[in-house]
């Protein structure tokens, strides 16, 4: 019979190890991706990311991704640390990963809620003024910042003055927290931006808008104004698609940065991986977004891109 059936001591369990998502291996940059276009319209390129946090590899590459593609304006959309009132949190996770983009960009930021409003973010940043909102031109774009995190009704009031004094062709507004989003933890998005900002970026006609705090990619357009949550800067990304958004185009779990492209006409959009390939991408222009239309075309889940009539367009 053997030892069968009887008790040999307790089994050990493989302990199985998870690395994070910014201990995994990075993929190798593709530098003919991150070309600026040759057209002799183009203006200027600028970029987008936001919620670095821990994810200190990630945010370096984002970093080195955004230097070769030449964009001369960067906008963050909030929480560069994990934990604001940790001074040398400020230097590990953002200063030093975006060194350069710092030194060689002009670079736009507004908080997150995990900054708290720490002395670090007005040292290292230096957002325009002095203030945590603030308005940057570079011709032809206006680009507002927003706190999300403070008074909104007050700046609310502010940037319906600014819009309606800018003579800029593109208005581009950013901030933390997005009116509506699919991930947790808001019921669908966040209803302070809901309440208080929504109303001044319809009046307006703002031309295009970014958010973070959600740890993924999320692109939903509403009233004609495409409003992008651009969340994978570092940290651990978060799953779309578990709340309801009814003005959902496209979403992805994955980290990523933002490249916008400006001509006279339109301001092109793309969402690009850590390779610096493009995964989603939408063409802004007065009459409406189009869609870029990339292939393969990956998502996280769900169904295809929501169409617009008379507006899709092909690239």
């Amino acid at each position: 019979m053997g030892n069968r059936g009887q008790k040999t001591g307790p089994r050990r369990r493989k302990r199985r190890t998870l690395k994070k998502a910014w201990e995994r291996p990075l993929p190798a940059i593709k530098r003919s991706a991150l070309s600026l276009p040759e057209e002799p319209d183009f203006i200027f390129r600028f970029a987008v990311y936001g919620d670095n946090q821990r994810g200190i590899p990630v945010h370096r590459r984002i970093a080195k991704d955004i230097l070769i593609s030449g964009a001369e304006v960067v906008l963050h959309v909030g929480d560069y640390v994990q934990d604001g009132k940790k001074s040398e949190q400020w230097d590990e996770q953002f200063r030093l990963p975006a060194r350069r983009l710092l030194e060689q960009t002009l670079f736009l930021g507004v908080q997150g809620n995990h900054d708290k409003d720490s002395p670090r973010y007005y040292e290292i940043l230096q957002p325009p003024g002095g203030k945590p909102r603030f308005k940057s031109t570079r011709d032809p774009v206006a680009f507002f910042g927003l706190d999300s995190n403070r008074r909104l009704a007050q700046q609310a009031r502010w940037l319906d003055r600014k819009l309606a004094d800018t003579g800029a062709t593109w208005k581009v507004v950013f901030f933390h927290e997005a009116p509506y989003a699919s991930s947790w933890p808001w019921p669908g998005g966040a209803l302070k931006t809901r309440k208080h900002l929504l109303p001044v970026l319809e009046k307006h006609r703002v031309d295009l808008v970014f958010a973070g705090h959600i740890h993924n990619y999320e692109r939903f357009h509403k009233e004609g104004i495409p409003y992008i949550i651009t969340g994978g800067g570092g940290d651990t990304p978060a799953k779309p698609e578990q709340l309801k958004n009814p003005y959902l185009v496209w979403s992805a779990k994955k980290h990523h940065f933002i490249t916008a492209d400006v001509y006279p006409d339109r301001i092109e959009v793309l969402a690009r991986d850590l390779a610096g390939v493009p995964f989603d991408g939408v063409i802004v222009e007065k009459g409406g977004p189009r869609e870029i239309e990339l292939k393969p075309r990956r998502r996280y889940n769900g169904p295809r891109p929501r169409q617009y009539p008379n507006r899709l367009g092909k690239r």
